[in-house]
């Protein structure tokens, strides 16, 4: 059983309207169940998310996210998606 499904989505509006014409790039995922909490000998949370790999991170979910929809942007430009 998961533990949450979570979406990293990035939308594109427009400035001038505030007009939203989409999704851009999104992602499902899945975060498995979290393992039992780990305490030091003083009873502190012990912190272990700093060990694990960028790519295994949710930070490179957003930078992934942000690449796919830059490539949106770019195939966009002509259709006037943006306009820089």
């Amino acid at each position: 059983m998961c533990g949450a499904v979570l979406l990293h989505a990035m939308i594109a509006v427009y400035a001038e309207t505030q007009d939203c014409p989409g999704l851009l790039a999104g992602q499902l995922r899945t975060r498995p169940e979290k393992p039992p909490v780990r305490r030091d000998a003083n009873g502190r949370k012990k912190r272990t998310h700093s060990k694990a790999a960028f790519e295994d991170r949710e930070a490179h979910r957003w930078i992934e996210t942000a690449e796919a929809a830059k490539q949106s942007l770019g195939e966009g430009l002509g259709r006037g998606l943006w306009s820089p």
